[in-house]
């Protein structure tokens, strides 16, 4: 190599193995005694064969110096990688057979031998099989193809025999009948039987004509998912038929379906969402298995999972199709890893998860683009911490650049019209750059930290005035997070809010106080001059409203004196009338003593006896009042005038005489004392009484008296 290729020295990777440089075939990496373990050169991915330089970093990763670039080769890692120009593309199944490794792939099976180094054009096609092929397995002693073209033997690295030509995906083995398996293909499934002379085709099974890869058999039933549906299929005695027990289309009162189907640890678990069940053909029913489902608690939801022949189990989980392994302990228990498979994510067949275990140093994975070859024990770094460094920062007027992470930029303040920032960041983590996650935060903008993205640019706008500090770190694969790289700028205030202008603000403040204090006084002085001439007006015109309230009342006390003495004449002439009253009727009695002693016959009485009928005669003649009338008239006026004077304004054509008529009948006499008190016979009364009625424009039905008193 060293003569062919024109090497250009190298160097020691450790004290057993050396990189050796070229101008013409790339590097090798060989042992102390020469020998060749791994040659890179431009089929292997290099940029060009030309290697000038070489370099381990403290990672004890290979860094190459080419005549157009830099390559970087991370050696000190448990994977190894075959792929296309291994001719391996995507990888469904790998079996081992007879110290020969053989890889099922979407372009047919190829295969190697494990005790062969790893070179060019090393993994040669199996002939006959180039089509799909979805499986590559050990069955009775064969090895059987699950391949478009049909069930395919393969001996001696070429197809031997071809079992059935329906395409396959799988072959298991049908517990409790010994040499009798059963394989799913396109249509349905069939069953193989083993003989002396090898695996030969028995039947088909009827009973159903839907497949898929998904399936598995307990003791008694073949289980089948596919689609949303679970099948629980039960064969005849003869297995050439199916008896379908069941068909579940909801797997838990949850309304849940089925992730996947597993045989571990010869028990088979039905598993959804990270739950696994198992069947009780006793009970008919599901059983959560609590240990299993406690150990798969902590972990994402599983996609598929794989027991390897060492009873570790593989899983695969989330979106993404990420890789971990529950490795099986010394002390029977589980550890989980997941560190070194963080490179693998994305990089699986979905739905098809090929994990082959040979032992502690040789495990082959199966991916999308070739084969990755994982060894356990390995050891590696992976509690080492990455680093992250902001790189550069940028503003409307310039940009800074971070070229040394231990150069402190100090006092960097920007302008308030600059306030529109970016941030770069990167980390020197080169093992998987593809899956390196950026989180960050500007303090005090951001109330928590962003969510782990691969953006390594951030910008913030409109910033406000103050002092902020940028926070950044950065995961790895391994999903160890870095310590924080920090970077302190301040956005300075805008000029109205400079401390310049809050001086400014505050003598103005200040003015505008002194100001509204000397207004306030003079308000204060004009409120009180206003408030004593208001005073006095109030003052003055209480004293003339309480001065007119004194005279109203003593006008009200004047009037009441007057109706009190006018009541008590009014009193005084009402007694005087009815005396008055008294006097006429005793003198008219009187009288009809005197008229009837006129009327005496005197002539039969002796003269003794005539002297004292004289002298009654004369003596109830001096108790007769002649002036009786008189004084009642008055006296009746006297206590009558405002009801005569309200008449006489209301009719003005009544005569004195209808007057004192309307006093009679107000005052309710009868007939008889009115015609006494009128001299009037009592048809003379009732003359009256009709002419005032007409006087006052009274019919018949109304009361006469009635109307006088409502006057």
């Amino acid at each position: 190599f060293i003569k062919e290729n024109s090497s250009l020295g190298g160097v020691a990777i450790n004290k057993d193995l050396l990189v050796l440089n070229s101008v013409l075939g790339g590097v090798i990496i060989c042992d102390d005694h020469g020998t060749i373990i791994q040659h890179i050169d431009l089929k292997k991915g290099l940029k060009n064969n030309t290697v000038l330089s070489s370099f381990i970093d403290t990672n004890n990763n290979l860094w190459l110096g080419l005549d157009n670039g830099i390559s970087y080769l991370n050696i000190n890692s448990p994977f190894t990688y075959f792929s296309s120009s291994l001719y391996l593309s995507s990888v469904y199944a790998s079996a081992t057979y007879k110290g020969v490794l053989y890889v099922a792939t979407n372009q047919g099976v190829f295969y190697h031998k494990l005790n062969g180094k790893f070179k060019d054009d090393s993994f040669s096609l199996v002939e006959g099989t180039n089509s799909q092929s979805w499986n590559i397995q050990v069955i009775a002693d064969e090895l059987l193809c699950a391949n478009n073209k049909g069930a395919l033997v393969i001996k001696d690295n070429k197809v031997d025999k071809i079992l059935d030509r329906e395409g396959y995906y799988s072959f298991k083995e049908i517990p409790g009948h010994s040499g009798y398996f059963i394989g799913a293909n396109y249509g349905g499934f069939a069953i193989f039987v083993k003989t002396p002379g090898g695996l030969v085709f028995r039947n088909r099974v009827e009973g159903l004509y839907r497949s898929s890869k998904d399936f598995e058999l307990d003791s008694r039933y073949m289980w089948l998912k596919r689609d949303q549906f679970l099948y629980q299929l039960e064969f005849t005695s003869d297995l050439r038929s199916f008896i379908i027990k069941n068909k579940i289309i909801n797997f838990n009162s949850n309304y849940d379906e089925i992730n996947t189907l597993q045989k571990i640890n010869d028990k088979l678990y039905f598993i959804c969402n990270n739950h696994f069940y198992t069947y009780s053909d006793e009970f008919d029913a599901f059983q959560e298995d609590i240990h299993m489902s406690d150990l798969f608690s902590k972990v994402a939801p599983v996609n598929s999972i794989v027991q390897d022949s060492h009873k570790n189990l593989w899983y695969t989980y989330d979106q993404h199709e990420s890789l971990g392994v529950f490795v099986k302990t010394d002390q029977n228990d589980y550890k989980n890893v997941v560190e070194p498979f963080s490179n693998l994510t994305g990089n699986f067949v979905t739905n098809y998860l090929s994990v082959n275990y040979i032992d502690n140093h040789n495990v082959f994975i199966g991916l999308i683009n070739g084969l990755a070859h994982y060894d356990p024990d390995f050891i590696t770094g992976y509690t080492t911490k990455p680093k992250v460094f902001i790189r550069s920062f940028s503003y409307t007027k310039d940009t800074i650049i971070q070229g040394n992470p231990q150069q402190k930029e100090k006092n960097i303040e920007l302008p308030y019209k600059y306030n529109n920032v970016k941030f770069t960041f990167s980390s020197p983590e080169f093992e998987s750059n593809d899956n390196i996650l950026y989180s960050y935060r500007l303090e005090p903008f951001d109330r928590q930290w962003s969510n782990w993205s691969k953006e390594a640019i951030k910008e913030y706008t409109n910033l406000g005035e103050g002092d902020y500090t940028m926070k950044v770190k950065v995961r790895n694969s391994h999903g160890l997070a870095s310590d924080e790289a920090l970077f302190k700028f301040s956005v300075l205030p805008p000029w109205h809010r400079h401390y310049l202008a809050y001086i400014g603000y505050f003598l103005l403040l200040v003015l505008i106080a002194y100001l509204v204090r000397m207004r306030t006084k003079a308000k204060i002085r004009e409120h009180k001059y206003y408030e004593t001439i208001e005073q006095r007006k109030i003052y003055l015109e209480k004293e003339s409203r309480i001065r007119m309230e004194q005279y109203q009342l003593e006008k009200k006390v004047e009037k009441l004196n007057r109706d009190k003495l006018k009541t008590s004449l009014l009193s005084k002439d009402k007694e005087l009338v009815n005396n008055s009253l008294q006097v006429v009727k005793k003198n008219k009695i009187l009288n009809g003593i005197v008229h009837k002693l006129k009327e005496m016959d005197t002539d039969s009485i002796n003269d003794e006896t005539k002297f004292q009928l004289n002298k009654l005669k004369k003596s109830i003649t001096k108790e007769i009042n002649n002036n009786g009338w008189k004084d009642l008239e008055k006296h009746i006026k006297n206590v009558h005038f405002d009801f005569l004077k309200r008449l006489k304004e209301k009719y003005p054509d009544i005569s004195p005489r209808e007057l004192d008529l309307s006093t009679y009948l107000l005052m309710n006499m009868s007939t008889k004392e009115i015609a006494e008190s009128m001299n009037l016979s009592s048809g003379g009364v009732e003359l009256a009484r009709y002419r005032l009625r007409k006087k006052l424009g009274l019919n018949r039905k109304e009361n006469l008296t009635g109307f006088l008193m409502n006057i």
